[in-house]
């Protein structure tokens, strides 16, 4: 459990704590934002400067911005709207800094790989690497079979390595694609543990500012009238369980 949500969870009230703690799935929401528009992105702006790549996904940001707005107004409702305001231009700041950047790296080098089937050479040679591949895994196998020090001889071994040549295109565009998606999530991760960060931070405030606390002159200054009440009318004051 978060160190934030623990110190709600005991100290605030329900109303504070029912919509307490920015969630991950806001920066993983504005991704996957960023992710579904990227292939609106054009060749021309991703081979050529960054900016404009940039300023791509900030016009996409501000569409979204009114929703992350919604988010913390209702999950952060416990808070005064000064640090509500403070709360979001602190996120607003690190997305457009942070998040926004980091994503544009991992997308400028990964979209034009995807858009090529992550092939090393132009689209109308693919069916060459692919065979290029086949041909490397025969000469592998080959090799295979006869070293002297690996202990296989049968040369039908040479097949599996012509196979695997041929398919070795596919097996990258798996692993090429599931490397984004890790990078990705690492990069929602990172921002989720600095929003907690930044939220522990608003809530202690909130904390200190809601505690309750009794100083001693409210103690001995007890108005006298709850005395005076009290001994002029004996007979209302009853033992728990009395008649």
């Amino acid at each position: 459990m978060k160190i934030a949500q623990s110190l709600s969870s005991l100290l605030l009230p329900d109303g504070m704590n029912r919509h307490h703690a920015i969630r991950g799935d806001v920066v993983d929401s504005l991704l996957q934002s960023f992710e579904n528009c990227r292939p609106g992105l054009s060749d021309e702006k991703i081979h050529g400067n960054n900016e404009e790549v940039t300023q791509f996904f900030l016009n996409i940001y501000e569409k979204e911005r009114p929703r992350l707005i919604n988010t913390i107004n209702v999950q952060e409702s416990f808070m005064s709207n000064e640090a509500r305001e403070k709360f979001f231009a602190e996120i607003d700041s690190m997305i457009r800094t942070i998040v926004i950047p980091g994503y544009v790296r991992l997308a400028t080098a990964y979209t034009p790989r995807e858009r090529n089937d992550f092939y090393l050479i132009p689209p109308r040679f693919h069916f060459l690497e692919r065979f290029g591949w086949a041909v490397a895994g025969m000469l592998l196998g080959g090799f295979v079979v006869w070293a002297p020090f690996i202990p296989i001889w049968s040369k039908e071994w040479v097949l599996p390595f012509t196979v695997i040549g041929l398919v070795f295109p596919n097996v990258r565009k798996i692993f090429s694609i599931k490397r984004y998606e890790n990078d990705l999530n690492r990069m929602v991760a990172k921002a989720e543990s600095e929003i907690d960060r930044i939220e522990m931070d608003y809530t202690s405030q909130q904390l200190m500012s809601v505690t309750p606390t009794v100083s001693l002159d409210t103690q001995l200054h007890t108005p006298e009238s709850a005395h005076t009440e009290t001994n002029k009318n004996p007979e209302k004051v009853k033992a728990r369980g009395g008649n």
